[in-house]
């Protein structure tokens, strides 16, 4: 019921306790705020184990449901014994997680690419993405690789090389309206798009971002001059 309105506005005059207006049923905690057509900022949310985070002040209820929780990509959890929840990556990328320097870290470096810092949230229980609704990074624990190098491409892709993935990849690829409708070709352009053209990275980075490309290409069995046509990756 509550949830139902979250995000509507109304006119005063039409304010109705139990239908429009709060409390909606017994023990109802919602309230209500005035409504201004340049209404911005943030509102506050709740992770899993009870940190508190910031969203767009315009996202509703359902849309953020829809976008941490539901959305498997988002937010893929295992419960640890009652202790809490943290992200299952099966061991592929670091699951610990982050210190406040290493968040500063990332999110420096993703504003160094173009990223609005007042978009760069970082949930420890759910996955890096981008998400182009919101215009948002959702930096997770999996940002950074493992301890050790390892045979997996994208387990030795870097913080750097993740970050560009995700916003020389796919952010400024969505911007310019050439994000690929395939999910597997859109995730091979953009690492080879970071690969490219992300400033800041080492030969080994661009080269471990290439190899996560292949990589990915090689489980349909393709190959990456194959589909090179395909992929917008010959320009920034």
């Amino acid at each position: 019921m509550c949830l139902e309105q979250d995000g509507k506005d109304y006119p005063l005059a039409e304010a109705v306790v139990g239908i429009k207006y709060p409390p909606l049923h017994p023990w109802c905690r919602s309230t209500t705020i005035p409504y201004f057509e340049d209404l911005g900022g943030e509102r506050i949310a709740k992770d899993a184990d009870g940190t508190r985070y910031y969203v767009p002040g315009d996202m509703t209820y359902e849309e953020w449901k829809e976008f941490v929780l539901d959305n498997e990509s988002n937010r893929r959890i295992m419960d640890i014994g009652g202790h809490g929840k943290h992200v299952n990556t099966d061991g592929l990328r670091n699951e610990q997680p982050l210190t406040l320097q290493q968040q500063k870290m990332v999110a420096d470096y993703a504003v160094s690419l173009g990223m609005p810092r007042e978009n760069i949230y970082y949930l420890p229980n759910s996955l890096t993405g981008y998400n182009p609704t919101w215009d948002i990074l959702v930096i997770g624990t999996d940002v950074f690789p493992l301890n050790e190098r390892v045979s997996n491409p994208n387990s030795n892709v870097s913080y750097k090389g993740a970050i560009a993935h995700e916003i020389i990849g796919h952010r400024m690829a969505d911007l310019q309206g050439v994000a690929h409708p395939d999910q597997l070709f859109e995730e091979v352009q953009a690492s080879v798009r970071a690969a490219r053209f992300a400033p800041g990275l080492s030969r080994l980075e661009r080269s471990d971002l290439l190899r996560d490309a292949i990589g990915r290409l090689h489980i349909r069995g393709l190959r990456l001059r194959d589909i090179r046509g395909e992929l917008f990756i010959d320009e920034e």
